[in-house]
């Protein structure tokens, strides 16, 4: 049978324990927790951070992104296409989106760059391109899925590259 939980009730236990009337939901250890940090004097120089590699939010592009924008978020260009990403296959990330407008000589281009972590040890990578296609770097054995996620993102490609209005909502900003 399905117990009935009254809001106000509930509300009123939360509020108790905000207010320290009840006792503590989390339970924290006597021992003080001690970080290694090391000392510095006046005059000492301080760590070399050029070397440092910087945390990396997702693959690299696979096509040459040289005279390319990076759109940056919270960009709507940026956000639209994530979203329809997205809804391809559960877990499909787009991590980047570069654009290059059209010239007298040049077509224009967007190129998309993301992956699909498959588990820890498995993963697919995309960037795809107005003009120079589709590719794929992926570690997965699920040839299956692998396949429905390709077939779903070049779909999504050519759906974009269709779109009537496609020039005047991604490159209107970008220099030509």
């Amino acid at each position: 049978m399905k117990e009935n939980i009254n809001e106000h009730d509930m509300t009123k236990k939360m509020m108790s324990v905000i207010r320290g009337f009840k006792q503590q939901l989390i339970k924290e250890d006597d021992a003080p927790v001690t970080a290694s940090v090391p000392k510095f004097e006046k005059g000492d120089d301080l760590p070399d951070t050029e070397n440092t590699e910087l945390p990396k939010d997702g693959p690299t592009p696979l096509f040459p992104i040289e005279g390319y924008k990076k759109l940056e978020k919270p960009d709507e260009r940026l956000e639209k296409i994530s979203t329809a990403i997205g809804g391809i296959k559960l877990g499909i990330r787009v991590t980047s989106v570069y654009v290059k407008p059209k010239t007298e000589d040049f077509n224009g281009d967007i190129i998309i760059t993301g992956e699909k972590i498959v588990d820890d040890e498995n993963k697919i990578e995309f960037s795809l391109s107005f003009t120079q296609g589709s590719k794929f770097n992926s570690t997965s054995d699920d040839k299956l899925n692998e396949e429905e996620i390709k077939n779903g993102l070049k779909g999504y490609l050519v759906n974009l590259q269709n779109e009537p209005k496609v020039e005047e909502e991604y490159f209107y900003d970008v220099k030509k």
